[in-house]
Order: structure tokens, then sequence, then C-alpha cells
């Protein structure tokens, strides 16, 4: 999908990647739901989600919530204000400003994806051990002498097959949840937030889990997670 103008305030949901050419001024309440990747020449005080990755010369003041990598484009391009969260990480000219105006940024393996993902563990191997036994018990009944001529232990035995194709789907959705998860960690475990110019104090990162607080300017580096502590890299 593809917008020529501008967006104002407005909320817009989409399956599939957009495209707003000429940007988005978001007056704090707008929000965007992609489906895919977002390309926008700006972003500003609006509410966005995607699924996909981001492109854009400048984000200021949103609330931005990624499961791709999102890219500033340009020598002026910047992120200042609000909170970017991306699992693949963050590229960008600059971050922050010289007013030192809050500014967060969060890359990699949450604490809310891992917790997440342990839940979610949790929940199939309780199905799973559910289906175990639904399973057996259907193999007991199988054994008796009467399965199928006692109305009881047919009834029975129905009412486990039931209970067995809804925890066999149960425990589908579920196994294909955590692989879906387990794809979103991979990307997470590797990413990094690259600032190409500068970055100003009032900025705060956390890399999978570690947090920095941004108390003098940095120019051309990279930060990323090591040993669970962030270090920066000169570019």
């Amino acid at each position: 999908n593809c917008i020529d103008g501008h967006v104002e305030n407005a909320d817009i949901s989409s399956g599939c990647d957009i495209i707003i050419k000429k940007g988005m001024h978001g007056g704090g309440e707008a929000n965007l739901m992609v489906g895919g990747n977002l390309h926008g020449t700006f972003f500003e005080s609006a509410n966005i989600f995607t699924t996909g990755n981001i492109g854009a010369n400048y984000i200021l003041n949103c609330n931005t919530v990624c499961n791709g990598k999102v890219t500033i484009n340009g020598r002026r391009g910047s992120i200042i204000g609000g909170k970017t969260q991306s699992i693949g990480g963050v590229d960008a000219y600059i971050i922050g400003n010289t007013s030192e105006t809050a500014t967060e940024l969060e890359v990699g393996i949450s604490k809310e994806l891992t917790n997440r993902f342990n839940i979610l563990c949790k929940e199939l191997s309780k199905v799973e051990s559910e289906l175990q036994i639904i399973k057996k018990g259907t193999l007991d009944l199988n054994k008796h002498p009467d399965t199928n001529t006692d109305p009881k232990i047919i009834e029975f035995k129905r009412k486990l097959s039931i209970a067995l194709d809804m925890k066999t789907q149960e425990a589908t959705d579920l196994e294909e949840q955590k692989q879906n998860l387990m794809v979103k960690m991979a990307v997470a475990r590797n990413a990094v937030i690259t600032v190409n110019g500068r970055i100003y104090p009032g900025s705060v990162l956390w890399i999978s889990s570690a947090e920095y607080s941004i108390t003098k300017d940095i120019t051309r580096a990279r930060f990323l997670n090591k040993a669970g502590k962030v270090g920066i890299y000169q570019l």
C-alpha cells in the first residue's frame, strides 16, 4: 500500500507493507499497525507497530515496536524522543539531540520476549503431559474386554477422542508460537545499535536487557551486548 501524500492524526492498519511518501504527523494519538515493512519520509508523535522493518529519514517522539530492523537514512537521519523497540536492531545517524531529550532504544532479546518464551515452553510441556495421560487412558480402555460393547466405556472413549483432538490442536498451536519466537530470538541475538553520526546524553539503550545511559556525546559507534554488558566499538 502506498500513500502519496502525508498522514495526520489517523489510525491505519494493514496486513502488508505500507509506504507513506510525505510522512506522518500523528498528534500523539495516531496508530500504525503494519503486518509487513513500513517506510516513510518521517514519523512524528505516533504509536507504531510493524512485523517487518522500518525505514525513514527521522522518527520524532514516537512509541515504536518493530519486529524487524529500524533504519534511519541520510546524514541527518535521527531518532529523537519516545521509545523505539526493535528486535533486529537500529541503524541511525543521530540519536537524541543537544537538548538531551529523553530517548529510549531497546533492541535484541528483551526480558519480555524471554518471559514470553519461558511461559510458552511451560504451557507446551503441560499440554504434552495431558496428551500422554489421554493417550494412556484410551489405550487402557481399548484393552478392556468390553471395550466395544459396554455403553459407558464407548461413551468415555468418545469423550477421550474429542479431548485428544482438542489437546493435539492446542499443542500444535503452541509449538507454532514457540517456533515463531525462536526465529525472533535468533534474529535478536545479534542485534546492535549503530550510530553513524552522534548520540547525545539523555539517551538510554537496552541491548538484550543490558542497560546503558549516555552521559556524554559519542560519535560513530556501535553498541552491542557483550557478556551481559553493553560494549561500545568505534566505527
